[in-house]
């Protein structure tokens, strides 16, 4: 009766059923392996494996090696309240843009939520395919934790987005990786300035002539993209008031 009450609730703050029955098994069973952790939940071992990369990708779980052994552990109760408080944070941060959205027709406004790390890749290819040569890219981004979502995928990105020959600027948070997209300026096309050294970013922000994209780069991995002109204009008066400062 406990477990089920539990569960539901762990559901209502946004864990699939699945998730929070694994979850709550990782509670109860402290550091344990798969085929215990399958066997107490009472789901498919091949189907936990997937539960937790997506518990893992939510800051739920931890996996550590112990010789040539994996043990997986659930993350304490507090993590949960971080990830909805979170989330209270990038709703409240987000309020200005979606009133100004509730203000417009169905037709003139659009936005969606993509969550954990397929779901922020899918936004970032997407975002690609709807540009095109000459179309302003501008960007405030902490290089090194944006790249830690995918080491292989995301500099990719950047690869692909230097082909399509778009009016490419980046305002970053120093650091090494920084460092490396200023260095490779010409290589990737764009032109780079830094945000002041004190600068601590937890989110990616992306501006666009066809929309904005709001990446969280840390857990619970996020990216919100908005449709709708006046959002636009004012994120990129905005990045232009900053750039003009960082030059």
């Amino acid at each position: 009766m406990i477990k089920n009450k539990i569960v539901q609730l762990l559901t209502e703050i946004g864990l699939s059923e699945n998730e929070a029955v694994v979850y709550f098994t990782g509670l109860n069973l402290g550091s344990t392996t798969v085929a215990q952790l399958a066997k107490a939940a009472e789901i498919k071992r091949t189907t936990v494996y997937t539960i937790i990369e997506s518990l893992k990708q939510k800051g739920l779980f931890f996996i550590e090696m112990r010789g040539f052994k994996q043990w997986f552990t659930a993350a304490p109760p507090e993590k949960l309240k971080e990830i909805v408080d979170t989330r209270k944070n990038l709703l409240a941060n987000l309020m200005p843009e979606l009133n100004s959205l509730y203000h417009y027709g169905e037709n003139e406004s659009v936005m969606r939520c993509y969550e954990g790390k397929k779901g922020v890749l899918t936004s970032y290819k997407n975002l690609l395919k709807e540009l095109k040569p000459g179309d302003y890219y501008l960007v405030i981004s902490d290089p090194k934790k944006w790249e830690e979502l995918d080491k292989k995928e995301m500099p990719k990105l950047s690869r692909q987005r230097a082909k399509l020959r778009l009016e490419t600027r980046l305002l970053l948070q120093p650091s090494d990786r920084a460092e490396f997209y200023k260095r490779n300026s010409i290589l990737l096309n764009q032109k780079v300035n830094f945000l002041p050294k004190n600068t601590n970013l937890t989110t990616n922000l992306i501006i666009t002539p066809k929309k904005v994209l709001i990446h969280q780069l840390i857990p619970p991995i996020v990216t919100i993209e908005i449709e709708n002109q006046s959002v636009i204009q004012m994120h990129k008066e905005m990045f232009e008031v900053m750039w003009n400062k960082s030059s």
